[in-house]
């Protein structure tokens, strides 16, 4: 899921579509070098209706294999060396709703641990479909 990214004011749904096909490949491929070619977006759509300007809607990006998917993921440090253009885009695990809340109740959970314990870095992390609260050391 990609979040922030702007929308084409184009008037046909396709060429809106062609338009964040454009954005993926320019993204993975400028900001990330991937190497990432349009036969390897399966799907690539908007979630929801069209708002104002000002909320982009999500945006859905299906990758042809998981690999991908990781490559991609693990490439996120790569963001903040990027052009301005890429500055806002937010990238997240597309979660059920229920996930989604298991998560938000382990990050709770994770900060009241994390204060109880003078801050030991836990986060909330999703591996392998499990999510768990998994200790990081902070770096100084």
């Amino acid at each position: 899921m990609l979040y922030k990214v702007p929308e084409s004011n184009a008037d046909r749904a396709e060429d809106n579509n062609k338009a964040d096909i454009a954005f993926c490949l320019q993204l993975f491929n400028n900001a990330w070098q991937m190497g990432v070619i349009e036969e390897d977006l399966v799907h690539v759509f908007r979630l929801g209706r069209r708002g104002d300007e000002n909320n982009p809607r999500p945006l859905m990006v299906q990758l042809a294999s998981y690999t991908s998917k990781n490559l991609f993921l693990e490439s996120l440090f790569k963001l903040k060396d990027a052009d301005l253009k890429y500055e806002r885009v937010v990238v997240a695990h597309d979660l059920t709703k229920v996930d989604h809340e298991e998560c938000k109740r382990l990050v709770a959970q994770a900060k009241t641990m994390a204060q109880e314990q003078d801050a030991l870095g836990n986060i909330c992390s999703r591996q392998s479909r499990e999510m768990g609260i998994v200790k990081i050391k902070q770096r100084n």
